[in-house]
């Protein structure tokens, strides 16, 4: 099958969270089976310029008239750029930087015109693949950024992607994910889109990009849990979005993410002269600590001291948010879990302002808390491996992808039931509590650490056997042959079944 992947994020061209490996996991194992993917992304300011390929105009009544398509030189998957001034002018994907904020206070904060950066991008791509030869047999969409690509298929070029199934990925269907654009007036004018196309997705009087894709075609959330939370309303942070869903008759696949090992193996190997990853050696632990020390030269900031590498390691590690859990972490309680047996506790990434603000805080006041603010391709192996636990304490979460990544490397991960991270067996290949336990997260860390000191064999056992986890359920051969590729196939069956009535 000829498939495009159309994202705001891949790989390490342009990462913010776990979008980016998702995205490039998948490209990279679809490649391995047939023709390579096509992935199109935005042209952000750090994205390399590339090969002009094709000028397309726009239809977006905000934009500057038009954006160029370019190709990067990469190998097995091509990768096509969109270029515009909206977003050569972005110097990160989702915030303004201190660099690009049109005022202070916007630092950190999203981009104003982020309705019109969705749409620049859907709209390109559409037009840029509307002037191919051949139609893709499949356009996969991830999250709400890529939420109109069908309504703009349907109004550009219908009958040229009259065989092409649509596939639209959930990665995450909380409100302030949703990417609304507005009211169904306002969508319309802003994307010159059709009213009635737009109106097969409108919700609350809002047009809702999820809605509206799963008009146009299928869609699919990252975990079969995510899946059940969301159409039965149990997911309380993605408003009534699941129970339209459910209203309307639309099926939601439940797909986990596979784990690119390979990638990620690769990344955290060789440290340090060769030492092995490993979070029950010291050894390793130091060599990382000689990246971190040089983190000032890179992409991330260190705050307070570094990390004992005597000690066990107790990583967070994602964006900086309320969804996420953060404040959890934050919580004194949580640095004395450990009682006697004491533990080095890091927070690494950016968000929220004023969660960055009291990370700052704790990090540069005796607290023990290690900050390392911000995000570098580096680091991220190497301190996930070097940890002994990470924490994944988010109050709702679609699949979870940092809980993986520990388990390749024989880290265990202690994270709150929910969605995507019931996947983690407790007291098997990692440690997980109620989601309306207040205290959890403190209560499982101090009796992993105090296992730990008792039973350390078991916990050895427990760390094989997380890592077997990994190679045995996770990986993205085994999730695109059970997942993907028959979703791909079900919506092209379903895109000829539409076009044949």
């Amino acid at each position: 099958m000829r498939i495009v992947l159309v994202s705001r994020e891949y790989g390490d061209l342009a990462g913010a969270g776990g979008l980016k490996d998702v995205v490039h996991g998948l490209a990279k194992e679809l490649s391995s089976l047939g023709p390579a993917p096509t992935v199109i992304i935005p042209r952000y300011s750090f994205v390399p310029e590339g090969r002009e390929i094709m000028s397309v105009p726009l239809q977006y009544s905000g934009s500057s008239g038009g954006a160029i398509i370019r190709e990067l030189e990469s190998r097995p998957v091509r990768i096509l750029t969109v270029d515009s001034p909206e977003y050569i002018t972005k110097k990160d994907i989702y915030n303004y930087t201190a660099d690009d904020a049109p005022s202070p206070e916007k630092t950190g904060r999203g981009h104003d015109d982020v309705a019109m950066l969705n749409a620049i991008l859907q709209e390109a791509a559409v037009r840029f693949l509307a002037g191919q030869e051949t139609a893709p047999d499949v356009i996969h969409g991830h999250d709400a950024h890529t939420g109109l690509l069908g309504a703009y298929m349907e109004q550009l070029a219908p009958e040229f992607f009259s065989s092409t199934g649509l596939v639209t990925s959930i990665h995450n269907g909380g409100m302030a994910y949703q990417q609304i654009p507005g009211t169904l007036e306002e969508t319309a004018a802003s994307t010159g889109l059709d009213i009635p196309l737009l109106n097969r997705g409108v919700l609350e009087r809002l047009v809702n990009p999820f809605l509206l894709a799963s008009e146009y075609g299928l869609i699919n959330t990252v975990s079969p849990g995510y899946a059940r939370e969301l159409l039965t309303g149990r997911d309380r942070y993605s408003g009534s979005l699941g129970p339209e869903l459910k209203a309307r008759k639309k099926t939601v696949a439940g797909i986990y993410n596979g784990l690119d090992t390979g990638y990620w193996s690769e990344r955290a190997s060789h440290i340090g002269g060769g030492i092995a990853a490993n979070p029950d050696r010291p050894e390793f632990r130091r060599a990382v600590l000689e990246l971190l020390a040089s983190c000032r030269d890179g992409g991330a900031e260190c705050l307070g001291e570094l990390p004992d590498p005597d000690l066990p390691w107790v990583l967070y590690h994602g964006r900086l948010a309320y969804q996420k859990g953060v404040d959890e972490v934050l919580d004194p309680a949580l640095r004395t879990a450990g009682g006697r047996r004491r533990f080095a506790l890091i927070i690494y990434g950016r968000g929220d302002r004023e969660l960055e603000e009291q990370a700052e805080e704790l990090a540069g006041g005796g607290s023990g808390l290690f900050f390392l603010k911000g995000y570098d391709s580096r680091l991220t192996a190497p301190l996930i491996a070097a940890s002994s636990y990470v924490l994944v304490p988010s109050r709702w979460e679609p699949c979870g992808q940092i809980d993986m990544i520990a388990q390749l490397f024989r880290v265990l991960p202690i994270v709150r039931r929910v969605g995507g991270l019931r996947k983690v067996r407790n007291r098997r290949d990692g440690y997980s509590y109620r989601p309306g336990d207040d205290r959890g997260l403190e209560k499982k860390l101090r009796k992993a650490l105090h296992r730990e000191e008792k039973r350390p064999a078991g916990v050895r056992r427990m760390r094989k056997r997380a890592e077997n986890t990994i190679y045995e359920r996770r990986s993205w051969r085994k999730v695109l042959v059970q997942g993907y590729l028959p979703l791909y196939r079900k919506a092209i069956r379903a895109r000829n079944m539409a076009s044949d009535s």
